[in-house]
């Protein structure tokens, strides 16, 4: 069972209404330069944005782009839920979620255009109706918390659910349903690939699950490296994995090709996290050290910083023409290059 509650709002507008009005409050540019509406250039690293978020003292933490190139992203510090269109970043429409309101992990666009994440301080999965500006909260069970929420192949939100040892499958009536992996294994990084399967990976193990929900099969993939620090799937739904100084691609066929990360920081090997596919790069990263990396066209791994004071890209997500945004809680403002 969910139980829905409307939203408090400032000039929270629906989905339409919000791609064409720009009044609503413009987000103040921490530099005069980038006060101009936004440049979106296809090339690289060669340009850079930041924007402040529209609270003081804002904290962002999870980030999305969806199929309309909508720009969603969350105020840790002020309970809040913000969505621009990614051509626009002053038009932007803000949602409070209330001083008791859930604390959002990861932000999944979902086909029918709401947005569903999970609370990393409840056992709950929540889902945000743009049209109707409500939540509607669905209680996992128990008390884990669940992670990496995705769309599955058979339509229900599924996630890690590490503290019951598998993974979980939320259907649209509220239902829950578990299913443990063979080895008992802690599991928080989830996708669900091209192949109609959900691939995840175990905790503190360099190895990937597919997991098949129809035949209720699963079957092992063995990496280099240690650690799953991230997991996504690209355009063409193939697996890229993030471990131990190591980015690993897995092609049709079971073809991995791996990009070691070349660190310069002594006892630093790399640890690659929030990963993202793009469109002028293969794949974007984050690295607590290294900073906002990347594996280009041609397969070189490159690391580089936005030219702001401090600055530390944290979470990623990639609009439809291929521009990078990211979120910036040492700085608590968004950017995008």
């Amino acid at each position: 069972m969910s139980s829905s509650v409307p939203l408090s709002r400032r000039n929270f507008l629906g989905a339409a209404a919000a791609l064409a009005v720009v009044g609503s409050g413009a987000a103040a540019a921490l530099r005069p330069e980038v006060a101009h509406a936004l440049d979106v250039r296809p090339g690289g690293f060669a340009t850079w944005h930041e924007f402040a978020l529209p609270s003081a003292a804002g904290m962002p933490g999870a980030i999305l782009c969806d199929a309309l190139d909508r720009v969603w992203y969350t105020d840790d510090a002020n309970k809040q839920l913000i969505m621009f269109p990614a051509e626009s970043p002053g038009a932007y429409a803000t949602v409070d979620l209330g001083p008791g309101g859930p604390s959002i992990g990861t932000l999944l666009a979902a086909p029918d255009g709401a947005v569903w994440f999970n609370d990393f301080a409840m056992p709950q999965m929540g889902r945000f109706d743009p049209i109707s500006r409500t939540v509607s909260l669905f209680p996992t069970g128990g008390s884990g918390t669940a992670f990496s929420p995705v769309v599955g192949p058979d339509g229900a939100i599924w996630f890690g659910d590490p503290a019951n040892e598998g993974i979980a499958s939320l259907a649209p009536d509220g239902t829950i349903t578990r299913v443990r992996d063979p080895h008992g294994s802690l599991v928080v990084h989830v996708v669900a690939a091209g192949d109609g399967r959900l691939w995840y990976s175990r905790d503190g193990l360099p190895v990937l699950v597919r997991y098949d929900p129809v035949a209720d099969v699963f079957d092992e993939l063995f990496l280099s490296g240690g650690d799953t620090y991230g997991l996504t799937v690209d355009a063409a739904g193939e697996v890229w994995v993030g471990t131990h100084g190591l980015v690993s691609h897995v092609a049709a066929g079971d073809v991995v090709t791996e990009y070691p990360i070349p660190s310069t920081i002594p006892f630093w090997p790399g640890y690659p996290t929030s990963l993202a596919a793009g469109h002028h790069a293969r794949l974007y990263f984050t690295d607590e050290q290294l900073g906002l990396g990347r594996i280009a066209l041609d397969g070189a791994v490159i690391f580089q910083r936005p030219p702001f004071a401090g600055a530390a890209p944290r979470e990623l997500a990639v609009t439809s023409v291929g521009t990078l945004w990211y979120t910036d809680p040492a700085r608590g403002t968004i950017g995008c290059l």
